[in-house]
């Protein structure tokens, strides 16, 4: 089935407005993080910061969804050409005399590596040092890199895998029409259950605070992407957890898998029993068959 082409009255008056409102915002943001870079030296030109300041930047604070970044091509060569994980590192310095960074193993002796420690000068306790903080901050920068990188191709897996779905369910809807004796008793309960706000917090829903608290990850942080579209799915309303708590936002395991993909790898987060956190996970740590 071919798709038709929107009439060129539309293109004209919803489409291209629409394009143009999101090159605007995300130049202005680029061009904020860009400016700030300069000053710091340490602000990272990604997706995650340019929806941040595009949606402080825009006038009616709705900002702009990483799918509009990827598809439209302006915004995207212009976040391309800026990005941080876009800039070479520097080449590391040759080690003086020839010697090359000793590769440090994690079931070292940590008797003998102290004895050859205090056997050193002051002098040479300051190069090491230096040498292992400067390893440290180019390892950090390649990290931080790659996992922008790797949120942008996530990301567009995700947008490609529901365009994939929707058309999917497009031929069979049509094939075979749902009977309305069938399917209307079953769906109201179903979407009570799921849209229930108050009331004790329901079991396949945990406290996000708790859950942030549990891996060790800031409340200003997850508070931060939880704005950001599609990247912290997370559920509203009025609960009282078996403490007495009142919670108003909650996880369910999509947002549990969300968190973790996140969050994980990046200091001091910290891992429980129940990571990875798949989404088949319930609220007692357990996976359904």
């Amino acid at each position: 089935m071919s798709t038709q082409q929107a009439p060129t009255w539309l293109n004209e008056a919803v489409y291209e407005p629409k394009r143009q409102r999101t090159f605007e915002l995300v130049k202005q943001a680029v061009d904020a993080l860009v400016e700030q870079r300069k000053r710091d030296g340490t602000t990272r030109i990604s997706l995650n910061s340019i929806m941040a300041t595009a949606r402080q930047l825009d006038p009616v604070g709705k900002g702009v969804a990483h799918t509009a970044i990827l598809e439209n091509e302006e915004a995207y060569a212009y976040y391309k050409r800026h990005r941080t994980a876009n800039r070479p590192t520097k080449r590391q310095s040759t080690p003086r005399n020839g010697d090359a960074r000793p590769v440090i193993k994690a079931d070292r002796d940590q008797a003998r590596v102290r004895q050859r420690y205090m056997k050193l000068n002051r002098a040479e306790l300051v190069d090491q040092l230096f040498a292992v903080e400067q390893q440290y901050a180019e390892l950090h920068e390649r990290y931080l890199s790659m996992n922008d990188k790797l949120l942008e191709w996530q990301l567009r897996a995700e947008a490609a895998e529901a365009q994939l779905n929707a058309r999917q369910e497009r031929p069979s809807r049509g094939a075979n029409p749902p009977l309305p004796a069938k399917s209307s008793s079953p769906k109201p309960r179903h979407r009570k259950s799921a849209e229930q706000t108050t009331g004790p917090l329901p079991k396949h829903l945990v406290s996000l605070l708790a859950f942030a608290r549990g891996h060790n990850v800031a409340e200003t942080k997850v508070r931060a992407h939880m704005d950001i579209d599609h990247l912290l799915p997370v559920k509203r309303g009025e609960w009282t957890d078996t403490d007495g708590t009142m919670v108003t936002l909650a996880l369910d395991a999509q947002g549990r898998a969300a968190f973790y993909q996140l969050y994980q790898g990046v200091p001091p987060f910290m891992l429980c029993e129940q990571c990875p956190h798949q989404k088949t996970e319930t609220s007692g740590g357990k996976t359904k068959q």
